[in-house]
């Protein structure tokens, strides 16, 4: 426990003392994880076993207990000949490093889990105990053996224990049942915050692609930028060590929001990492598509750096989960660099670019100038014609329309009785510039009858208005239509005259 101070190791004493934990690598893996809070670490300590995990853990630690016992006894399983009850330590390139740093995990074979562990400890235990062990000896000497990518039976064992992490009922980062990329994207920076707090790099929400277009195909190149892809694993036991203390510290998470655009993807479902991959090949970044392939899931979470010069990507550096800050952001620095340096290659050829059509600019206004008094004379007949055109067009549009409705209108009055019938009242109507018209009408009819009758004729109400005989003259449009000649006490003979507002 060389890499604590004395009040981390007073608070871990204290802890293991309180709760009967005899893993101090454990101990200080779960006090880590809550910032040294040995109140929460404790509360935690104390609801797992409230729930039950005691019963849940004993089939887990028989089911690897079997397991190691079937490894052990094969030699290309990757374990060594090892007293029972000695101590195992996962690093990062899977040699026992016997550091006991808090990102290490131990376990002790052939133990049994105490009851106070987590059931994700457990599971932890497990993956290490199945995928990389190795012997406290030197790896030169003859009871070492290395791991077999290839062994069926390791690789049965990592997917039931990455079905036993996945069980508990943490939200994941990104469901399977996701329907859009925005959406998956929107999710994953929600519940990240939820698991690693507020302090984190700004994630783009939204598709590959329109970070890409953001980052790389601004307008301004000086506002382009790198483009870092995330891509988180919770089988990985490094991803909430590497996620809560590497990605969340200041100094990575100013980086990547400050100089990078930064995208994120969550590739715990093997669905979701297909879909990435393919993803990758539409954008045609096949260096990223060869390194993902490559690094085991054991080495997650994985930060791609990524540039692009002349709409070529290119995958400039990437951190692994058991990369600490000062390795993260070396290599963040580094991606700035490299693409700094293709952004002045770009800002030179601009300025090149920009040289040539200022020329080209010049020489195509001189050629505009010669020809500037055909063009617009040419454009002043043509807007004279098109005018003409248009002006006739909506006359002629409008004459149409005016003697639809006249027809319409027409078709649409009541019969005009004779002279000599009863109830009959006749009207001489007076037009503008016109000679008058004499329209009989039966008493019964409505006053709306006449106004028809001279909207037929081309005058309509909403132009003209219809004066009748009495002194002071009133119009008669202004009248209740829906009456009669005879309710409204119109004389057997009226004169009315059709005047323009």
């Amino acid at each position: 426990m060389g890499g604590l101070d004395k009040k981390q190791q007073e608070i871990l004493n204290q802890f293991m003392e309180l709760t009967n934990i005899a893993d101090d690598d454990y101990a200080t893996a779960v006090l880590a994880s809550l910032d040294w809070d040995i109140e929460k670490a404790f509360e935690e300590f104390q609801s797992q076993n409230s729930d039950g995990d005691s019963d849940y853990l004993q089939p887990v630690n028989d089911s690897l207990n079997a397991a190691e016992d079937s490894l052990r006894n094969s030699p290309s399983s990757g374990y060594s000949s090892r007293p029972s009850g000695s101590k195992v330590t996962l690093s990062s390139n899977g040699v026992d490093s016997g550091s006991g740093s808090a990102s290490s995990l131990m376990v002790v074979a052939g133990d049994t889990p105490l009851p106070s562990a987590r059931s994700s400890d457990v599971t932890k235990q497990a993956e290490s105990a199945a995928f990389e062990i190795a012997s406290d000896d030197d790896p030169d000497e003859p009871e070492y053996y290395e791991y077999d990518d290839d062994d069926d039976e390791i690789n049965e064992i990592r997917n039931s224990l990455s079905n036993c992490r996945n069980s508990n009922d943490r939200p994941t980062l990104i469901p399977s049942n996701w329907s859009s990329e925005e959406e998956a994207t929107s999710n994953f920076a929600k519940v990240f915050e939820d698991r690693y707090g507020a302090i984190h790099p700004f994630f783009h929400v939204g598709s590959l692609r329109e970070a890409m277009r953001e980052a790389f195909e601004s307008p301004e190149i000086i506002e382009r930028r790198p483009l870092a892809i995330y891509l988180h694993d919770d089988n990985s036991i490094a991803s909430n060590i590497f996620a809560g203390k590497v990605l969340c510290a200041s100094a990575v998470s100013d980086l990547l929001s400050g100089q990078y655009v930064t995208w994120a993807w969550d590739v715990t479902q093997s669905e979701n990492k297909d879909k990435f991959l393919e993803w990758m090949r539409e954008l045609h970044m096949y260096d990223v598509v060869q390194r993902v392939q490559m690094v085991r899931a054991d080495n997650y979470p994985l930060l791609l750096v990524v540039t692009s010069s002349k709409s070529q990507i290119q995958l400039v550096d990437y951190a692994t989960g058991h990369e600490y800050i000062n390795n993260v952001t070396d290599k963040l620095i580094h991606g700035l660099s490299e693409y700094m340096d293709i952004k002045n290659t770009d800002r030179k050829e601009e300025i090149e670019r920009q040289e040539r059509e200022r020329i080209r600019q010049e020489q195509q206004e001189e050629y505009e100038k010669a020809l500037a008094a055909d063009r617009a004379r040419v454009q002043e007949e043509e807007r004279d014609r098109q005018m003409q055109e248009e002006a006739e067009a909506e006359a002629k549009r409008k004459l149409s329309m005016k003697n639809r409705r006249c027809e319409s209108l027409k078709k649409n009055l009541p019969a005009e009785p004779t002279a000599t019938d009863k109830g009959v009242i006749t009207f001489r109507v007076r037009f503008p510039g016109g000679q008058p018209m004499i329209r009989r009408f039966n008493d019964s009819d409505s006053l709306k009858s006449l106004v028809e009758f001279i909207e037929s004729e081309g005058f309509f109400m909403e132009d003209y208005r219809i004066w009748n005989s009495n002194v002071p003259k009133q119009d008669i449009s202004t009248f209740d239509l829906s009456k009669s000649f005879s309710e409204l006490k119109f004389p057997a003979r009226e004169q009315v005259i059709v005047d323009e507002k």
